[in-house]
């Protein structure tokens, strides 16, 4: 993307309690507080949540300086509000994404794993009464079994622990042995197993080729997660969501009432 296709220079993003707060903080703070910055708009994707299952309040805002900033005036900045339960459900995402080179939050990726987001999303909306996903099960039984039946599939919460696993270790190698660049992480789902194997960064190329090996061997096996990733990756992904390890042990846990709802 070039910069002048962005809609925004800059922005942030609060993360309230429930829904209730972020309404509250979006209308009485911001819309009728006394920002000196222009609302140019407000797209609720909590009332009308998107295709894709991604629900927050954004609210854009054209920047107006009054310390003699004026270069940066008329610049669009974006603020975003999240519930918890719907910022768990982005960070679990970007880290589905991150592990599977998806680009599920742009909704590009398998359908598979974008069904599931969606359908995951349209049970939290459930639990915080909250409008569905468009095209999602309205009856609560058939979309927490239709969410049972795609986890099983796609082995949603042992993958999650692995990789959630997996960049501890990395953290803890790269502290130990600052030159190591690449990460091969191999997971062995039926037999919890995770084999990590670390790479200098003048060994790109033999990572790749055991990656290669790796996948291949392992085609076809739904079983086995074979994943290579860089550590200035793994870094930036805990640089955007701090809270990590938190965000998804707690998505695991509410993913875990659900599978067993029903």
């Amino acid at each position: 993307m070039t910069l002048s296709q962005m809609q925004d220079i800059g922005g942030c993003r609060a993360v309230v309690s429930n829904v209730r707060m972020a309404k509250d903080l979006c209308d009485f703070h911001y819309i009728k507080g006394d920002l000196k910055h222009n609302l140019v708009r407000v797209k609720d994707y909590i009332k009308d949540p998107k295709n894709d299952g991604y629900r927050s309040i954004h609210l854009i805002y054209r920047y107006v300086s009054d310390k003699g900033k004026k270069e940066y005036n008329d610049l669009l900045v974006e603020i975003q509000i999240r519930s918890k339960l719907q910022h768990l459900w982005a960070t679990a995402i970007e880290t589905v994404g991150f592990f599977t080179r998806q680009a599920l939050k742009s909704n590009e990726g398998e359908q598979e794993w974008m069904d599931f987001f969606r359908l995951v999303s349209s049970a939290f909306a459930r639990m915080e009464g909250c409008p569905s996903i468009p095209n999602t099960p309205t009856d609560e039984k058939e979309l927490y079994l239709e969410i049972k039946k795609k986890e099983a599939e796609l082995n949603v919460i042992q993958k999650m622990k692995g990789w959630m696993e997996a960049i501890k270790v990395f953290e803890q190698q790269v502290k130990q042995t600052p030159k190591l660049q690449y990460f091969l992480l191999e997971l062995d789902i039926a037999g919890g197993k995770l084999n990590i194997t670390a790479y200098r960064e003048d060994d790109g190329e033999k990572a790749i080729i055991d990656y290669s090996k790796s996948e291949k061997r392992n085609m076809g096996n739904k079983e086995y997660d074979v994943v290579l990733v860089g550590a200035d990756a793994s870094t930036d992904l805990k640089k955007a969501y701090p809270n990590y390890f938190l965000d998804c042990e707690e998505f695991l846990k509410n993913l875990k009432k659900i599978v067993s709802e029903y």
